[in-house]
């Protein structure tokens, strides 16, 4: 493994582990700094916790803003880094900000 993705690996675990016990501010804390460590497609995924941590607080404009730097990241990547799939799940994930979430059925 790459010296930097292992840098980054423990504060984007911590911000993940903190999410899901509801620990928001040391989720966002710890998350904002595994931004800084990362870079190209990984980055991605690491801006998609920030704005998961953005939404677990409430904060829609915050959140909306998070979703827009995932979309703006992904559309800034050269080819060969692209990925439509990523691309369009975050422009997807944008677009339903603030929107009441429909019930799957079954769940």
């Amino acid at each position: 493994m790459p010296e930097r993705a292992a840098v980054h690996d423990p504060p984007y675990r911590l911000a993940w582990v903190s999410l899901q016990i509801g620990a928001l501010d040391q989720a966002l804390a710890a998350a904002q700094r595994a931004v800084g460590m990362v870079y190209g497609p990984r980055k991605g995924r690491v801006l998609i916790l920030v704005a998961e941590i953005q939404n677990a607080r409430g904060d829609v404009k915050a959140e909306r803003a998070a979703r827009q730097t995932v979309v703006d990241h992904y559309a800034s990547l050269p080819p060969g880094h692209r990925s439509e799939k990523a691309e369009a799940s975050a422009r997807a994930a944008l677009a339903a900000v603030g929107k009441p979430e429909t019930a799957t059925p079954g769940k």
